[in-house]
């Protein structure tokens, strides 16, 4: 028996073209989370900009820079609470205060995840601080819906 030698076995096979998925899914996965991410930071202008004007009324317009424009959403949300106390009864309305941080940990999540696609069959999940999540095309359009009614 000889020994066996290059010749003997391909070694090209890691060459072969690799499998493929769609590109359509990740374009449409991307369109979806940019249309969501547009409509998520309108909100986040509107709650800065309603800071705002709470603070003008009470003549605390001082206090904005560390109220809305240093701190990340949660921290908007929870300061607009707080003024909501000390504001006339019904003149914030009832802010959405919860639907509000809800949509903002899952924006946090497609924002900073990791559009992870499986290339043999096109399936992908996000991946985010060592989780895969299902965030589904659908799933992100419902969260684009839910932010143009907050």
């Amino acid at each position: 028996m000889s020994e066996p030698n290059d010749d003997d076995h391909d070694t090209d096979w890691y060459q072969d073209d690799p499998p493929f998925a769609d590109p359509a899914i990740q374009l449409e996965y991307e369109a979806a989370l940019g249309r969501f991410l547009v409509a998520f930071n309108k909100i986040d202008n509107e709650l800065t900009d309603l800071i705002r004007t709470v603070l003008r009324a009470h003549n605390r317009e001082d206090l904005f820079e560390k109220c809305a424009i240093s701190v990340d959403f949660s921290r908007k949300v929870f300061h607009l609470d707080l003024l909501s106390l000390v504001s006339d009864p019904g003149k914030l309305g009832s802010a959405p205060l919860d639907e509000m941080k809800d949509i903002a940990g899952q924006r946090n999540t497609v924002a900073h995840g990791h559009f992870d696609q499986n290339p043999t069959d096109g399936a992908y999940q996000v991946k985010q601080k060592g989780k895969a999540l299902e965030f589904s095309v659908e799933r992100i359009n419902g969260l684009t819906a839910r932010c143009q009614i907050v």
